[in-house]
């Protein structure tokens, strides 16, 4: 987790979409901002259709590339951001496939000491 590593379902696949899309703008020539951008548009999508939800692609694309391609404006940013991740997400509605990280929060019922253990645990992570 230090060096921002996941460990989550997207973790094994995340490198392989980001790698089949750097070769997609290899092979269109693409110029160095767009270059930048297409790998992680393929990351965006692959992460709204894991998670089942357009969003869930798009903001991490947003921290992703304020670091790798600051010169870009953020609509620039956006826009093919909730593209894929939205075509990702209605592909899956079509094909009427389940998303591989949709956790089944519903069966876990809410109690307030729940909140107080993420306290509990915030304060300790950020304290170390």
């Amino acid at each position: 987790l230090v060096a921002g590593a996941s460990l989550g379902p997207e973790g094994a696949i995340l490198p392989a979409a980001v790698a089949v899309s750097a070769v997609v703008a290899r092979a269109a020539r693409l110029t160095d901002p767009l270059a930048r951008l297409l790998p992680a548009v393929g990351a965006s999508a692959l992460l709204a259709a894991m998670f089942g939800h357009p969003i869930a692609g798009a903001v991490p694309l947003v921290e992703i590339l304020a670091v790798s391609a600051p010169a870009l404006p953020v609509v620039v940013v956006i826009l093919p951001a909730l593209t894929a991740s939205a075509t990702s997400v209605l592909t899956l509605q079509v094909i009427e496939a389940e998303p591989a990280g949709r956790l089944p929060l519903g069966s876990v019922p809410f109690a307030p000491s729940h909140v107080v253990w993420a306290v509990v645990i915030g304060v300790v992570c950020g304290a170390t």
